[in-house]
């Protein structure tokens, strides 16, 4: 599936697109929520298919790049 998106991924797992980000970021969440958003509620695996920022981009949105 090329180009889901968060909130389809939020669809699928029964859960907002907020909690799909959490988890993506390593907020915690409860077990069985991240294997939900993961697994996507065991109906199809496309936790693979999303994609995550690049540190790059993430430094420069939370201003800690660290370059001077």
């Amino acid at each position: 599936m090329p180009g889901i998106t968060m909130k389809e991924v939020a669809l699928r797992a029964g859960v907002s697109h907020q909690t799909v980000s959490n988890v993506l970021n390593g907020v915690s969440v409860k077990p069985e929520t991240q294997r939900r958003v993961s697994r996507g509620d065991g109906r199809t695996g496309f936790q693979s298919e999303l994609r995550r920022p690049r540190p790059t981009s993430r430094e420069v949105h939370d201003h800690h790049s660290g370059v001077l």
